[in-house]
């Protein structure tokens, strides 16, 4: 019996559906490995999935990009919660890397903000990033009330377009789970 047709294999693939049904996830476009969901968060009181990561990594254990996707259910997410998502994830590499005095303002010392247009889902928008000598970070509000975050450690140039996940088989099993 292969491991995948044992109840384990089903309630793993069962949890990945049940995310795919809640928030919308993304991959980038020609990405060939399964992406690695590292976290999810639901809201307490109704138990729908709030905020989703999914990590590609390198394959030597590192990432090489990370995906977050947040509801926002505060109303129109604007310039000031993309910045404030992007300053949110360097600051959490610094302290990651090490750095146990850091603050996550003011910015480190040759930080810069830019804008850059990425197709989500065939789409184009334009993404908030900032890069500093610890992260690249990039932000867009989609519609529906979600944000999307882009991590790596260090620009990506060539990612270009990012498309939505629909298989369970686009993801590997939630972290921490069967």
């Amino acid at each position: 019996m292969d491991e995948r047709d044992t109840p384990r294999a089903d309630a793993g693939e069962a949890a990945v559906a049940a995310l795919l049904a809640g928030v919308p996830l993304f991959a980038p476009v020609g990405e060939q490995r399964p992406g690695r969901v590292g976290s999810t968060t639901a809201d307490p009181a109704t138990g729908e999935v709030h905020k989703a990561i999914v990590e590609y990594g390198t394959g030597e254990g590192g990432t090489d990009v990370e995906i977050m996707t947040r509801r926002w259910d505060a109303g129109e997410a604007g310039p000031e919660q993309a910045r404030a998502l992007c300053v949110e994830r360097d600051f959490m590499q610094r302290r990651m890397r090490g750095d146990l005095d850091a603050r996550p303002l003011p910015l480190p010392e040759g930080s810069a903000w830019t804008t850059r247009r990425i197709d989500v889902d065939g789409t184009p928008r334009d993404f908030t990033v900032l890069a500093t000598p610890f992260s690249w970070v990039a932000v867009a509000a989609l519609p529906g009330g979600v944000l999307v975050r882009l991590f790596a450690s260090a620009p990506r140039p060539h990612l270009a377009a990012l498309r939505r996940i629909t298989a369970p088989g686009d993801l590997r099993p939630i972290v921490g789970r069967s």
